[in-house]
């Protein structure tokens, strides 16, 4: 990839995505065939569902930035949802993105963001 322009890698991993479908697992990261690794994934709603954890308002409100996902864990009572990951696991640079299912109706949840297993930043929609 080296010598590419900021474009033309934005091209080449549109072009993978839409192209790459069964791209193969080289040395622990997904390569397609254009040499484009894919360093991010995400998802929403495909978890299954049979998760019964669900957070309420006193419960975000008492989760601090700083805390590693164990203890929010501990505060929450059980594990989310991944919904983003990306970066290499036991580094500082992983990042994952874990969503609860809020307690206050439909639609109602939290996000968390942890970089090196610290929470970075949290956000929270209908809860109440």
């Amino acid at each position: 990839m080296k010598g590419l322009s900021f474009l033309n890698l934005v091209k080449k991993v549109v072009t993978c995505i839409r192209l790459c479908t069964n791209s193969k697992l080289t040395g622990g990261r997904r390569e397609c065939k254009h040499d484009v690794p894919i360093v991010n994934k995400a998802q929403f709603g495909l978890g299954g569902g049979d998760s019964d954890v669900t957070i309420s308002k006193a419960e975000f409100d008492e989760i601090q930035n700083g805390m590693t996902y164990e203890e929010v864990q501990k505060i929450i009572g059980g594990e989310g949802e991944v919904t983003s990951e990306s970066g290499e696991k036991g580094t500082d640079m992983h990042t994952i993105m874990i969503t609860y299912t809020g307690e206050d109706g439909l639609g109602s949840n939290a996000n968390f963001m942890f970089q090196g297993n610290k929470l970075q930043n949290k956000a929270q929609f209908g809860l109440e």
